[in-house]
């Protein structure tokens, strides 16, 4: 089934700010398979808005070296 997610990044940051992440429901936050955290996003407008009230979180392009 295909999902209606357009952007993804992998996130960083302390795991207070990662959790309010999750509990505000402006994205769908996963693990990969490497256990670092992405955020599936639906668009770029949720994700910037998301940038601008999360500020404590990065949100990367590319995956964290390990």
């Amino acid at each position: 089934e295909k999902l209606s997610y357009k952007v993804a990044r992998w996130l960083q940051g302390p795991p207070e700010a990662l959790a309010a992440l999750k509990d505000a429901n402006t994205c769908r936050v996963l693990q990969d398979l490497d256990g670092q955290a992405v955020g599936l996003f639906r668009d770029v407008w949720t994700l910037e808005s998301t940038l601008r009230n999360h500020t404590k979180v990065q949100f990367l392009v590319l995956a964290p070296a390990r």
